[in-house]
């Protein structure tokens, strides 16, 4: 098993500071030369974001090792062939949350990454014969992993393995988040042990969290989050006060929109301003983000927080769906009709219902909540008459009792 840690707040790698870079060490500490080589390759030489590439991509590479390394102990990771990795993708696709695997398309990514890190080692020889290209026909090199030429320009080579997109997971149709994907990505960064893990580690947690709440609660879009401002939470809450309105400085389809962020999450947001936003943002003082990037302290790019939310195995735009579904099944709880609930959420959640499109999509949100709530309502019944059925069983057992000890009492004075 291979485990991350993370170097200091102040790590310098050739001139050039990398704070909390991930690096990988085995289970008895002992440091993997060749993938930390290669994760100051990607932070330092090809400055990659370290938000959104190198920690993502770090994520992925010790999902396949683990996976590989699970329950064999002498695992070489130069004896991998393509075999195994396609014996690990086919286990993804049977292993993921609810029985239903990992979408196919995460598991590619992760074969991806992990077959990139191979191919620069065996371009910088820390390797040899593992990974590469055969070429059949023009030379007797053969390679453990074979890949094929790219047909596509700047691609270095293709990998024949990777699994077919599955039609459910194109377009709209693509399955939407779970509410137990975004409970378990809340856990992943309020559960955690922090023994060992410096206070800019926790803050990054921290950090993740607002996102994640942010989309799941407020429903905002990317842009509309990634431009959020510290100035906007600044206002203290009133006693008694649901939400604050706050006015959004960027947002899609308006100049500007107010929208209502729950109390409880504003005060949430307020002391991740004034504790672990400050560690962030250290040295940065003219940062004005309330979601800083740690590579400039500034306002995060679109794909960006999605490779960010990636990591915890959720998709902002499902985040956004979730929250509008259950401002719905609050409307619905309230006896609101189909025509005011679809115009009151739509307006909430800035957009023009006149739009067809968008039209269609806050009706798919209803329906969905519609269903939520009727299984609710049915499980809850069924609840009720289980209750009823037992309260009448227990009445009964006790009419009995009381009969039979009528009837001792009576054998007793017949004696």
């Amino acid at each position: 098993m291979y485990f991350k840690i993370f170097g200091s707040d102040n790590y310098k790698h050739n001139g050039k500071y990398l704070p909390e870079l991930p690096f990988i060490v085995d289970q008895g500490g002992k440091p993997f030369d060749e993938l930390n080589d290669y994760i100051l390759y990607l932070a330092g030489t090809q400055d990659k974001d370290l938000d959104s590439t190198v920690r993502l991509a770090v994520v992925r590479i010790l999902v396949v090792l683990n996976s590989l390394s699970t329950g064999n102990s002498k695992f070489q990771w130069r004896q991998v062939v393509g075999a195994h990795l396609e014996l690990l993708m086919n286990a993804l696709k049977l292993d993921g949350h609810n029985k239903k695997g990992l979408r196919r398309d995460t598991i590619n990514t992760y074969i991806s990454a992990f077959i990139a890190f191979l191919w620069w080692t065996e371009k910088e020889g820390l390797c040899d014969g593992v990974v590469g290209i055969n070429d059949v026909d023009v030379s007797d090199r053969l390679y453990q992993i074979a890949l094929e030429p790219s047909a596509q320009r700047g691609k270095q080579y293709k990998i024949p393995f990777l699994l077919s997109r599955d039609k459910t997971q194109k377009g709209s149709k693509r399955e939407h988040d779970s509410r137990k994907a975004w409970d378990k990505a809340l856990e992943m960064v309020t559960q955690f042990d922090a023994g060992g893990l410096s206070n800019k580690s926790i803050a990054i947690f921290h950090r993740d969290e607002m996102i994640l709440r942010l989309f799941l609660e407020s429903s905002l879009r990317r842009v509309e989050l990634i431009h959020l401002e510290v100035g906007l939470f600044l206002e203290p809450l009133l006693s008694g006060e649901r939400k604050k309105i706050i006015t959004l400085p960027k947002t899609k389809i308006y100049d500007t929109r107010d929208v209502g962020i729950h109390s409880a999450l504003y005060a949430d947001i307020q002391v991740y301003i004034a504790s672990s936003r400050k560690e962030l943002v250290a040295g940065k003082k003219k940062s004005l983000a309330l979601i800083p990037s740690l590579k400039t302290g500034g306002f995060f790019k679109p794909n960006s927080i999605t490779n960010l939310c990636r990591e915890y195995g959720v998709r902002p735009h499902e985040g956004r769906a979730q929250g509008l579904t259950e401002r719905f099944i609050d409307l619905i709880e309230l006896g609101v009709s189909q025509t005011t609930a679809i115009l009151t959420v739509s307006q909430e959640a800035g957009h023009k219902i006149e739009n067809r499109n968008a039209g269609n999509i806050f009706l798919k949100y209803y329906l969905r909540a519609e269903r939520i709530v009727a299984r609710a309502n049915a499980a809850r019944d069924k609840k009720l008459s289980l209750e009823e059925e037992n309260a009448a069983l227990r009445q009964s057992l006790n009419n009995a009792n009381a009969e039979l000890r009528k009837l001792g009492r009576e054998a007793v004075e017949v004696l």
